[in-house]
């Protein structure tokens, strides 16, 4: 596992404020507070496929931060490696279960029911929930928790519609199939 005094960059997140990276092109907006990241967002207006719906000017390009960038890159290798970077938030249930989260490698995925009991708790319902409140979507990957019928279950993060959730978890989960068969090689 890195430390947070292993950077590329020799400098360290803001304390405070706002950074943008992207995964697999989708734009993610970072919040930092005290070094640590404590809400991700999808920035979904720059998702869009639709040139009316972007609202961006051709040529214009995001400010993407080197060190948020070099952390998602760190975290479809080895996903761990990125917790010490995270803020400590939520319950017992929700820090036991984003402990478990980091352990899914990128790829991969597991079922409602099999964190449940990973977790020691016999509800996968307990389990969506709490994963819907999860305030750091892609570096908690709860994209890699799908339905017990091989359905993709839900993905409702920030202010996203449940539509857009699950077509940003979808392309979350192939581009990961890909990238890992892609490293392989």
């Amino acid at each position: 596992m890195i430390s947070r005094d292993s950077n590329p960059f020799k400098q360290m997140p803001p304390e405070h404020g706002i950074t943008l990276c992207q995964v697999f092109e989708i734009p993610l907006r970072v919040e930092w507070r005290e070094g640590r990241i404590v809400r991700t967002q999808w920035w979904l207006e720059k998702f869009s496929r639709s040139p009316q719906q972007q609202g961006i000017l051709k040529g214009k390009t995001l400010p993407i931060d080197p060190f948020t960038q070099h952390l998602v890159e760190l975290s479809l290798v080895n996903p761990q490696s990125i917790y010490p970077w995270l803020a400590r938030q939520g319950s017992q249930f929700s820090l036991q279960m984003r402990e478990l989260l980091l352990t899914i490698q990128p790829g991969s995925t597991l079922t409602y029911g099999q964190l449940a009991a990973r977790m020691g708790s016999r509800g996968a319902r307990g389990v969506a929930q709490s994963l819907s409140r999860n305030q750091i979507p892609w570096f908690v990957p709860c994209h890699r928790i799908t339905g017990s019928r091989g359905n993709l279950g839900g993905y409702t993060v920030g202010d996203c519609s449940q539509q857009e959730g699950i077509a940003i978890k979808q392309r979350l989960l192939l581009q990961e199939k890909c990238y890992i068969s892609e490293a392989r090689y």
